[in-house]
């Protein structure tokens, strides 16, 4: 069998969404690394973008950092809690419980396969009370530092590193730069007539009917439960563009911005840290605390 794969192996990763590659291609990427990107994404109403913008952009994210630390991806997590898009009748809801269990699943099993660093992220604001709350308990568990990265925060870090955001953009690029990264670019809207964005119009204003509830939702941020007043308070009319031509210009922008915030951010440091983590805690936390530290439901570990 080890002949077997190794003669299938070849001199470049023909894919790295797990989903796409062969048993055997993932026998061999095993052999020599343990890194998984697994995107969390919602299907949900987002303006005149498709809904599955929150799940495209970080899977683009998640294959800009994947080439640059040889990782895989694990794809197509789409329908987990959407938050307060449930007014929006083309959202597809799932309750925070129900993802939790899924993607707390899922972690199980690629720990069996033999990935020790899965690493969760999301653009999706809401994300965090699903891939926080698995990251932790899955730690206490199975003693693997599993992580949630909130790309909200990669943002941030690549900003303290240097990255400004090119003149004329807004955050709305990186969703076009997802689909132009995973060569999507035809599932974006083309129309003329089309809400076009401009000083004052990000479609990401507060709506006037909620401005009561500004100040509790700073505070609380995802945590207090909340609909939008109306399915155009998220994100407006927002996504479609007027030709082809600003399609692609657009896409091409947003595709550098990623992978220029990616170039800002250090992701083999990250996964270094990640399996440093790793061998600490199942070495030096184990000797000393390992009698009454939650017990390792996922092995023996006593």
């Amino acid at each position: 069998m080890a002949q077997y794969i190794e003669s299938r192996m070849e001199a470049f990763m023909r894919t790295r969404f797990l989903q796409k590659m062969t048993s055997y291609e993932v026998e061999a990427y095993l052999g020599r690394n343990d890194i998984i990107f697994v995107p969390l994404g919602v299907v949900e109403n987002h303006s005149d973008f498709p809904m599955d913008v929150e799940t495209v952009t970080p899977t683009a994210f998640a294959k800009v950092m994947a080439d640059q630390v040889d990782g895989l991806i694990l794809g197509e997590l789409n329908y987990l809690f959407c938050g307060a898009n449930c007014v929006s009748r083309g959202t597809v809801k799932m309750t925070i419980e129900t993802g939790y269990r899924y993607v707390k699943e899922i972690c199980y099993s690629l720990i069996n396969q033999g990935f020790r660093r899965i690493i969760m992220i999301s653009f999706h604001g809401p994300a965090y009370l699903t891939g926080g709350a698995v990251a932790r308990d899955i730690f206490d568990e199975t003693k693997v530092p599993v992580a949630y990265v909130d790309l909200m925060n990669v943002l941030k870090e690549a900003g303290a590193n240097g990255y400004k955001m090119p003149e004329g953009s807004s955050i709305n690029d990186f969703f076009y730069g997802g689909y132009a990264i995973l060569n999507k670019k035809d599932e974006l809207l083309i129309d003329p007539n089309g809400e076009q964005e401009g000083p004052g119009n990000s479609g990401l204003e507060q709506s006037e009917e909620m401005a009561f509830f500004s100040y509790a939702q700073k505070l609380a941020s995802q945590s207090m439960g909340f609909y939008f007043a109306k399915p155009q308070d998220h994100g407006g009319r927002i996504g479609s563009c007027i030709s082809t031509e600003e399609r692609d210009n657009r896409c091409a922008r947003g595709e550098k911005m990623i992978r220029d915030v990616i170039a800002n951010v250090d992701m083999p440091r990250f996964v270094k840290e990640q399996r440093e983590l790793d061998i600490w805690t199942n070495t030096v936390i184990k000797e000393r605390y390992g009698n009454h530290l939650p017990k390792n439901k996922f092995s023996e570990w006593k």
